[in-house]
C-alpha cells in the first residue's frame, strides 16, 4: 500500500473516533454506566481509567473522571484510575506500537522528515522523543501518540510502566484538581 493511503486511512481512522467520542457524550453513555455501577465506585474509577488512554474514549473519559472526583476520594479517583489508564496504555503500546510506529517511519522517509530523524537520532536528542511522549501521556490528548513515540524510542516496559502510571496519575490528578476547583 502507498504510504499515503496508509496515513489517509489512518486519518480517517482519527477522524471517525472524535465523531464517535463526541455521539456517546451526546447520549449520556457514560454518566448511565456510572449510575448502574454507583455501587461498585471501585469499577467506575477503573474503566473511567481505562477510557482516559484512548482518542475515541478520551473525552468521555474526562466527563466521568469530573462526575467521579465529586464522589470519590482524590486518592482513590487517582490511584484506582491511573492503574486502569496503564491497562489501557499497555493494551495500545502493543497494538499501536507497529502501527504508529510504521507510519512515522513511512513519513521519515521524505526529505523534510529525513533532516529531522537524522537530528533525533543525535545523542542530544535521544531523550527529546520519550521525554515528548510523556508528556503527551500526561496531557488531555490520547495516549496513542504519546505511546507510538515511546515505542519509536524503543522503551523498554519496564521503563514503560512507571512512565505510564505517574504521568497517567498526574493527568488524573489535574483534571480532577480542576474540576474540584471549578
Amino acid at each position: 500500500m502507498k504510504w499515503y493511503i496508509h496515513l489517509i486511512r489512518d486519518l480517517l481512522i482519527f477522524s471517525l473516533s472524535v465523531v464517535f467520542a463526541l455521539f456517546l457524550i451526546k447520549i449520556n453513555v457514560f454518566e448511565r454506566i456510572l449510575q448502574s455501577t454507583s455501587e461498585i465506585r471501585f469499577l467506575s474509577v477503573f474503566v473511567a481509567g481505562l477510557f482516559f488512554t484512548s482518542l475515541v474514549t478520551l473525552p468521555v473519559s474526562i466527563v466521568a473522571l469530573v462526575e467521579l472526583s465529586g464522589i470519590v476520594p482524590l486518592g482513590e479517583l487517582v490511584l484506582i484510575g491511573a492503574i486502569g489508564a496503564l491497562i489501557g496504555d499497555l493494551i495500545l503500546f502493543y497494538s499501536v506500537r507497529g502501527h504508529f510506529s510504521h507510519d512515522f517511519e513511512l513519513l521519515s522517509h521524505r526529505p523534510v522528515f529525513e533532516r529531522l530523524a537524522k537530528v533525533m537520532h543525535l545523542n542530544m536528542f535521544k531523550w527529546t522523543i520519550p521525554f515528548i511522549g510523556a508528556l503527551i501521556i500526561v496531557s488531555p490528548f490520547p495516549d496513542e501518540i504519546g505511546l507510538a513515540m515511546l515505542g519509536i524510542a524503543r522503551t523498554k516496559l519496564s521503563a514503560l510502566v512507571p512512565i505510564s502510571l505517574s504521568m497517567n496519575a498526574l493527568g488524573i490528578l489535574i483534571i480532577a484538581g480542576f474540576s474540584i476547583i471549578w
